[in-house]
């Protein structure tokens, strides 16, 4: 099939419209014919860079659109976080995913908002104990644990994690769990943005209420209730560590039936709570 139009030219295989070769003549205006004459007389090699020019604006264009993209991510992350430093969180990307993975089932998802002046000091205090308990004097990252945790990963040893209760809570309440390096890097930005916008006190109030205590449970409010038929604030010092203890996996394990591995976490935490002042914790007074 050849093309129509004016002038009569064979297309090198670069140049073709129909993306091959046909072999055939190609008819074009006298503005285009010109052109592809020129490109068509050039050395080989100079027709190259005329095409890899092409392809080099295509790259730009597409990494351009990628940075617009970003861009707007951040700004709506940004937007979230204003929005949530007063407000409670509705919902979380995790929330929306354990819900699809029950589709056509009915299934719920439980939580109960609860201001952490509610919550009583056990829960807030282990919290601290279990998953970050330099969460007061750092600004988001704990370098240290980060530099044991890769120092640990090159030697071949057990892949362990080093996020601090602000990193979690910023990839909890903005985020899909998924391991990649988009995330991650997303999950930084959240979380500078959150140290800077919210206090420390904001920060544990929300990883609370929006992590994941059982299976369609969220947040520590409505996980009193669901184990121990009670509110938050008068779980006992035992029952507060077996409900924190969990954390690294609260589907498969519960806090009022613990097993073996989370009765001796629970004991550690027990045993580490004193080191962990909690006069950090002011907004409960002495």
């Amino acid at each position: 099939m050849a093309c129509e139009g004016i002038a009569r030219i064979c297309y090198p295989p670069y140049l073709c419209p129909s993306k091959w070769h046909c072999g055939r003549v190609a008819r074009l205006s006298s503005a285009k014919a010109a052109t592809a004459v020129r490109i068509r007389s050039m050395p080989q090699k100079k027709a190259f860079r005329k095409t890899g020019g092409f392809l080099l604006f295509m790259v730009k264009k597409i990494l351009s659109t990628l940075a617009r993209l970003g861009l707007a991510l951040v700004q709506l992350m940004l937007l979230a976080i204003i929005l949530y430093r007063v407000m409670p969180v509705p919902g979380t990307p995790l929330m929306v995913q354990r819900k699809m993975e029950h589709s056509g089932s009915d299934f719920q998802i439980q939580k109960n908002w609860t201001p952490i002046e509610e919550m009583g000091k056990n829960l807030p205090h282990f919290a601290v104990t279990s998953e970050d308990p330099k969460f007061f004097k750092h600004w988001g990252f704990d370098f240290e644990q980060i530099q044991h945790a890769v120092s640990d990963n090159m030697d071949g040893r057990r892949l362990r994690g080093a996020s601090t209760i602000s990193q979690q809570t910023a990839k909890n309440l903005l985020l899909l769990p998924v391991r990649s390096f988009v995330r991650k890097g997303l999950e930084a930005i959240a979380t500078m943005m959150m140290e800077l916008l919210w206090n420390k006190k904001r920060i544990l109030e929300v990883y609370l209420n929006i992590i994941e205590t059982g299976d369609g449970i969220f947040g520590m409010g409505a996980a009193a209730q669901f184990y121990f038929k009670k509110p938050a604030n008068k779980v006992s010092k035992v029952q507060a560590a077996s409900m924190i203890a969990v954390l690294p996996n609260p589907i498969r394990w519960r806090p009022d039936k613990p097993a073996a591995i989370i009765l001796v976490k629970r004991s550690k935490l027990l045993y580490l709570r004193q080191f962990v002042p909690v006069e950090q914790f002011y907004w409960f007074g002495k």
